[in-house]
């Protein structure tokens, strides 16, 4: 049977940088010694780093299970009421995240209440954002692939430079796709879309065709 330990710490006390392989805790904690301070950033109370995503719980608590053997498990829970997780692609907050991750890397990720997602596009600079009732992460074929699933009330808006008003949309559910590329893709269903495209400027008289 597979060993686990859980603990759970709230974003008050003395700074503690708890090491545990994809993740880094700065939360509630006893003296450290003096070897053990100096190399601690001191960053604020109630953040961490799990993989390549940055936690803030200062408005709430969280809680890690540490699997154990050749490919150990780590859960993390940040619990309301509003927690968030910020990377370079995307970020989600939310009163309730789950993590869940393997020494390669995150392996799913659920997001519930009401759930605000920031999703940005590396090549085009598009940003969507969207507030929906639950998200859930899983991850693609290559690190650099995964979706998130919209469920509940999605309401999105999305800005790009060649959108003269950012596009905004209603609908029960969709989608974000996260391509090798740095590229996103956008699918919502049943539902009703306002868009405005940059008009191209008109023609001065004379002008070539």
């Amino acid at each position: 049977m597979r060993n686990h330990l859980t603990k759970r710490r709230r974003s008050v006390g003395i700074a503690l940088t708890l090491s545990l392989g994809l993740l880094t805790l700065w939360t509630a904690g006893g003296a450290l010694p003096a070897t053990a301070r100096q190399q601690a950033a001191r960053p604020a109370i109630g953040r961490g780093q799990f993989g390549p995503f940055s936690l803030d719980y200062r408005n709430g608590t969280i809680e890690y299970t540490l699997g154990s053997g050749k490919s150990p498990q780590t859960t993390v829970t940040l619990q309301g009421p509003r927690v968030s997780i910020t990377s370079a692609r995307y970020d989600i907050s939310a009163p309730h995240i789950q993590l869940i991750g393997r020494p390669g890397g995150l392996v799913k990720g659920t997001a519930s209440g009401r759930v605000h997602v920031v999703a940005r596009d590396q090549e085009t600079g598009q940003v969507t954002t969207v507030d929906c009732d639950s998200a859930r992460y899983a991850v693609g074929a290559t690190p650099k692939t995964g979706r998130i699933d919209l469920e509940g009330n999605v309401v999105s808006k999305t800005t790009a430079p060649q959108l003269a008003q950012p596009l905004e949309s209603e609908s029960k559910s969709g989608f974000i796709e996260f391509q090798p590329d740095g590229r996103i893709r956008v699918v919502l269903a049943g539902g009703t879309m306002t868009v405005t495209p940059n008009e191209p400027a008109p023609r001065a008289k004379g002008s070539a065709q």
